[in-house]
C-alpha cells in the first residue's frame, strides 16, 4: 500500500525559546494556536490516573531519548489505557506508533471501539485516511470531527490557516472574530478545491492532517521539555514539509518529502476577492511551479490540467436560467501524468453559489473517438461560480468491494454571470453550433449540436449562430446588428490602422430589423404562461477571415432606446483552442 508523506515528525529536537501553550506569531496567536495538550487538565484526579499519565509520558520520552522500539513504546501505552481509557493523550501516542509500523487495520479497531462524541477518535481517523490517500473515509471523518469538536479547539484549528492566505487577506486577518475567520477559510477551501463534483475535498482534507500532525508533533516535544518555534508552522502547513532546523530521521516512513514537486494550488487573490468574477486564466495549476516563491505544496493531489476545448452558454429564462456546456477532454498521450487511454470516467459540470451551495449536473463518459461532453442544466438566475470537470480513472474491483482509482483532472473554472438587462431588454449568450439549415430556430434543436469550442473555420464544417432576445413585445421593431473583428492584429497592422492605411479590421458587419415574438398563447394548467422570447440562428459568411481571435458581436437596440450586446471572442482556423467561458 502506498503511504503518502504526512506530518508525524519523529524527532530530537533543540530546546525552543517560547512558552508551551498558544505558540504566537506576528499578529498575536494567529497561525500558531494549536495549544499544547499534553500537560494533564488542572481538574483533580485520583493518583492512579495522573500516575498512568506520566507513565505514558515516560513512554514516548524512552522512545525518543533512548531510542526504544515503536513497537515496545506502544505495548506500555496499550497497558496504560486499559487503565485509564479516556485519556485522548494516551489515545493519540497509542495510534501515533501504530501509524509509524504502518498498523492501519489496529488504528481502525481502536478507533472504531471509540465514543461517537469522543472527538479526537474522529481527528485521527481524518489524519490516519489522508496518510493513506483514503480521501472518502477522511471525509466522512472530517464531518464527525466538525460536528463534536469543541468551538474553542475548532477555532484554535482554525487560525492555521493563517500560513495558507497571502496579501491582504493575511493582513487582515487578525481583525476578523472566529466567525469571520471560518467564513473566510470555508472561501478559501471552496475556490482551491480541485473537484467540485467529488464530496471530497482532499487539499483541505490534507491540511486537517497537517494539523493533527503538528499536535502529535507538539505531543513529543513537550515530554522532552521542548517547544515548537513559530517559523516552524508554516513550512509544514503550507508546503508539507520538516523546517531545516530540525534533525529528522530519515527513514521514518510518515515523513514528508522534499523531492515531491512543487504545486502552487491556493486561489489567486483576485479569485478570493470575486469568485464570480473570475476567468479561466485566474486559475493556478498544479502542475505549474509558482514564479518567485515555493507557493503551497500537497502531496496527495492528483495532476491537474485544462480542458482542450469548451463552450458555454446561459440561456435566460425569467427568474431561472438554462446552462448548458460542451467540451473536449485533451488527448492524454499528451501529459504523462495522465493514464494512456480514456476507457472510463466521470464527466459533469458544478455550478456553485457559494461554499457548500452547488448543482452537480452529471453526463455518461464519452467516446474515446470523439472526447466530447455535453450537459445542460436548470437552475435560479443568479451569478454562479462553474466548475467543467472530467476525472479519467478505471474501477477496480477489491476484497471489500468495488473501488475507483483516480486518474487526474481535467477542468476548467471561472465566474459566469446572468446576462444584463436595460429595461427588461435582455439578450442570450451566443452559442455557436455545427449548422444544418433544416434545423428549426430553436434552443432545443440547437443545444444537442453545440461546438465543444469556440473555433470557427472558413473552410471546414460550417458553423450556425444562436441567440435569443428577451423583453420585447410582440412584433415590437428591433434592429440587430452582428459585428467580427479582428481582436489580436500584429503590431504593424495595429500601426497600419492607426495611420489609415489599412482598413478596421472587420470581417463581418451585417445589419437588419426584425420584429418581437408572436403570443406564446394561453395560460398553462401551472399557472402563468412562459415567458415569450425571439429566437433567431443564422451561419454567418466569412470567407476571408485571418487567422487568430475575433470578437463576435450581437448589437440588438429598440425603437423607445433600449439596447443589449452579447460577445464572444472565437478562434479562426488553426487548432481549436478553449477561448473565454
Amino acid at each position: 500500500m502506498r503511504v503518502v508523506p504526512a506530518l508525524l515528525l519523529t524527532a530530537v529536537i533543540s530546546a525552543g525559546v517560547i512558552s508551551a501553550g498558544a505558540l504566537p506569531s506576528p499578529g498575536g496567536n494567529v497561525g500558531n494556536s494549536i495549544p499544547s495538550p499534553a500537560a494533564p487538565a488542572p481538574v483533580a484526579q485520583p493518583v492512579d490516573s495522573v500516575t498512568l499519565h506520566e507513565e505514558a509520558r515516560a513512554a514516548l520520552r524512552d522512545r525518543l531519548v533512548r531510542n526504544r522500539s515503536h513497537r515496545a513504546t506502544m505495548e506500555r501505552l496499550d497497558r496504560v489505557a486499559e487503565g485509564i481509557p479516556g485519556d485522548d493523550w494516551v489515545l493519540r501516542q497509542r495510534i501515533a506508533q501504530r501509524l509509524l509500523l504502518q498498523r492501519f487495520q489496529e488504528v481502525d479497531q481502536i478507533i472504531e471501539a471509540c465514543a461517537p462524541e469522543r472527538w479526537w477518535c474522529h481527528a485521527l481517523a481524518l489524519y490516519r485516511g489522508t496518510l493513506v490517500g483514503d480521501w472518502d473515509g477522511a471525509h466522512r471523518a472530517a464531518v464527525q470531527l466538525e460536528a463534536h469538536q469543541p468551538p474553542s479547539v475548532a477555532c484554535a484549528w482554525l487560525d492555521e490557516a493563517w500560513h495558507l492566505l497571502e496579501g491582504e487577506a493575511a493582513r487582515g486577518w487578525t481583525g476578523l472574530d472566529c466567525r469571520g475567520r471560518e467564513e473566510l477559510v470555508e472561501r478559501l477551501w471552496w475556490l482551491s478545491d480541485p473537484a467540485h463534483m467529488e464530496e471530497a475535498n482532499p487539499r483541505k482534507l490534507e491540511h486537517l492532517g497537517r494539523v493533527v500532525g503538528m499536535v502529535l508533533h507538539h505531543d513529543e516535544l513537550d515530554v522532552l521539555g521542548n517547544v515548537c518555534p513559530m517559523d516552524h508552522h508554516r513550512p509544514v502547513l503550507r508546503e508539507g514539509w520538516e523546517d531545516t532546523g530540525y534533525w529528522v530521521v530519515p527513514s521514518d516512513p510518515l515523513l514528508p518529502r522534499r523531492s515531491a514537486p512543487n504545486r502552487s494550488w491556493l486561489p489567486t487573490r483576485e479569485v478570493l476577492d470575486d469568485p464570480f468574477g473570475a476567468r479561466s486564466r485566474d486559475w493556478r495549476w498544479d502542475a505549474r511551479p509558482r514564479a518567485g516563491g515555493p507557493g503551497a505544496r500537497l502531496e496527495g493531489v492528483t495532476p491537474t490540467a485544462a480542458l482542450e476545448s469548451h463552450q458555454v452558454a446561459v440561456l435566460p429564462r425569467g427568474d431561472s436560467m438554462e446552462v448548458h456546456a460542451a467540451f473536449r477532454i485533451p488527448d492524454p498521450a499528451d501529459d504523462r501524468r495522465f493514464p494512456d487511454s480514456l476507457p472510463e470516467g466521470r464527466a459533469g459540470m458544478v455550478l456553485s453559489a457559494g461554499p457548500g451551495e452547488r448543482v452537480v449536473v452529471r453526463a455518461p463518459w464519452p467516446d474515446p473517438s470523439t472526447r466530447e461532453v455535453r450537459l445542460s442544466g436548470a437552475l435560479e438566475a443568479s451569478p454562479r461560480l462553474l466548475s467543467l470537470e472530467a476525472l479519467p480513472g478505471r474501477t477496480e474491483v477489491a476484497e471489500d468491494g468495488t473501488a475507483w482509482t483516480e486518474g487526474g483532472i481535467f477542468r476548467e473554472r471561472f465566474g459566469l454571470p446572468v446576462p444584463p438587462e436595460d429595461g427588461g431588454l435582455q439578450l442570450s449568450d451566443l452559442v455557436l453550433f455545427h449548422w444544418d439549415p433544416e434545423l428549426p430556430e430553436e434552443a432545443r434543436a440547437v443545444v444537442p449540436r453545440m461546438q465543444s469550442s469556440l473555433h470557427l473555420d472558413p473552410g471546414g464544417r460550417p458553423t450556425g449562430i444562436h441567440w435569443e432576445v428577451h423583453g420585447l413585445a410582440p412584433g415590437e421593431e428591433v434592429r440587430m446588428t452582428l459585428v467580427m473583428e479582428e481582436v489580436d492584429a500584429g503590431r504593424l497592422r495595429r500601426l497600419g490602422r492607426a495611420l489609415r492605411l489599412v482598413g478596421p479590421g472587420s470581417a463581418l458587419e451585417v445589419s437588419w430589423t426584425d420584429w418581437g415574438p408572436e403570443p406564446s398563447g394561453a395560460e398553462t394548467t401551472g399557472g402563468p404562461r412562459p415567458p415569450s422570447f425571439l429566437a433567431r440562428s443564422l451561419r454567418p459568411s466569412v470567407p476571408e477571415l485571418r487567422e487568430g481571435m475575433h470578437l463576435l458581436e450581437l448589437r440588438v437596440q429598440t425603437g423607445d432606446g433600449r439596447s443589449a450586446r452579447a460577445r464572444r471572442t472565437v478562434q479562426v482556423s488553426g487548432s481549436p483552442g478553449a477561448g473565454p467561458g
